[in-house]
């Protein structure tokens, strides 16, 4: 009698000789795959981005912590308000 592991054996067997055979029938055709590669693509970093400004060519630029915005100051000593 054949054992328990075996008949797992033998449908594995089964199932990749199934498997030829549909390869055979309907071959696969070229294009683009069924599952993209990255379903969630990411998408660029706005220009207003809290890590500072986005350069188009590498990473973020360095930023000064008393300047979030940019090199520029957001606000002119004429609006910010006095002390």
């Amino acid at each position: 009698m054949i054992e328990s592991n075996e008949w797992y054996l033998v449908q594995i067997m089964w199932l990749n000789i199934l498997y030829r055979i549909r390869l055979e029938v309907y071959p696969r055709v070229p294009g683009p795959p069924l599952i993209p590669e990255d379903p969630f693509p990411r998408f660029p970093a706005s220009p207003l981005s809290p890590f500072g400004p986005v350069t188009p060519t590498g990473p973020l630029a360095p930023v000064s912590p008393l300047f979030p915005f940019g090199p520029e100051d957001p606000c002119p000593a004429e609006v910010r308000p006095q002390p």
